[in-house]
């Protein structure tokens, strides 16, 4: 079952970790979720991030504070 972003942000910011995976979802879409998880201390994988520039993903580590991880 697909999840809403708005649903995995509920998850991550009451704590809960994910594996994601990149494919169909925006930098945006992402953004959401990592911020959720730079503010707590649930751990975000993102798989298949190798189609994402390097700004990008300079811009979503910032955001997730030390708790994202990506696939590339």
């Amino acid at each position: 079952m697909d999840r809403s972003t708005d649903d995995l942000v509920k998850i991550v910011a009451a704590g809960g970790g994910l594996i994601l995976d990149a494919e169909g979802k925006s930098t945006d879409e992402l953004m959401k979720i990592v911020r959720a998880a730079g503010k707590g201390e649930a751990l975000v994988t993102i798989r298949n991030m190798g189609e994402k520039t390097t700004e990008e993903l300079i811009s979503l580590a910032a955001a997730g504070d030390g708790m994202v991880v990506f696939e590339l």
